[in-house]
């Protein structure tokens, strides 16, 4: 004789509740993760096609533009002068092989070559630290823009300077990548005399 689902139910009615239970709380711990979490956060979606990065309301699915070109190149601009203006003598060519490079374009790395390998042999000779602090970027055009930074430099057997630099960088636009995920990459930088 075959049972029905009624009596296997009955005999089994712990195992069916427990089930049950587990069963209710993953949808209602799904639809409150759905509901409460992903609404409040926006997702960056990054492409390579020209456009800005777009925030995707995962709800309505409303794309909302998050981040200008703007924003993005100077936060670019941001975080070159923390990164590489930012150095000591101990550190330096580490710091430029791991980091630096990444935000400069070829053109720049090969035309440049001899006066940064200068720049590092003189850093490591007279011992020098650098510390930079941004104080403002300023859009030119929309690939030149201004970076002013406190400039901070120590070295061996001298008093700490401080002065105020400002350069203009020719940016350029590149494929994002893990260690430059902004897009863009400094063509050309010159000093601005005050």
């Amino acid at each position: 004789m075959m049972k029905t689902f009624f009596e296997i139910y009955k005999e089994n009615i712990q195992v069916f509740s427990i089930i049950g239970l587990l069963l209710l709380w993953a949808l209602t711990a799904s639809a409150w993760a759905i509901k409460n979490v992903s609404s409040k956060r926006p997702v960056i979606i990054y492409s390579n096609v020209g456009t800005d990065p777009v925030a995707v309301d995962l709800e309505g699915l409303n794309k909302k533009s998050i981040a200008t070109k703007d924003a993005i190149r100077e936060n670019f601009l941001n975080k070159f002068v923390l990164v590489c203006e930012n150095f000591d003598h101990r550190n330096l060519k580490e710091r430029f092989v791991s980091t630096c490079s990444h935000m400069f374009s070829q053109k720049y790395l090969i035309k440049n070559k001899s006066p940064i390998r200068r720049l590092m042999l003189r850093a490591n000779k007279i011992k020098l630290t650098q510390i930079a602090e941004p104080i403002k970027i300023e859009k030119l055009s929309p690939d030149i823009y201004i970076a002013k930074f406190i400039q901070t430099k120590a070295m061996r057997g001298e008093p700490l300077t401080s002065k105020t630099k400002a350069y203009k960088y020719k940016l350029t636009k590149s494929t994002p990548t893990i260690n430059n995920p902004f897009g863009v990459v400094v063509d050309e930088i010159s000093a601005i005399s005050k």
